[in-house]
């Protein structure tokens, strides 16, 4: 049974408990980190919202550059999370209902 973590937000803590309900592999939101965990497979995925547009799809399959500045964005966004911890999903509602 595989699983995908709504928003991407994936602790390292969830594994043993997801494990225990027979997943087998977990699809988060950092892409091109695949590996491993306690016999789980964990894959990053190239998110699709309602917001992506078929020309930002395309740019991601043809366009490197493209590609990096995602990664970059990721990077920074799971850094963010660290830091936040689950203040994180808090503070992103209250800057998505600002804007």
């Amino acid at each position: 049974t595989e699983i995908s973590i709504p928003n991407g937000y994936f602790v390292k803590d969830d594994v043993n408990f997801l494990k225990d309900l027979g997943i087998t592999a977990i699809y988060n939101s950092t892409y091109g980190e695949s590996y491993l965990d306690k016999g789980i497979a964990i894959y990053g995925r190239f998110a699709v919202t309602s917001k992506t547009s078929s020309d930002d799809i395309f740019r991601f399959l043809t366009c490197k550059s493209y590609r990096k500045c995602y990664i970059w964005k990721n990077r920074s966004l799971s850094l963010l999370k660290r830091i936040l911890g689950n203040n994180y999903l808090t503070i992103k509602k209250l800057i998505r209902n600002y804007i």
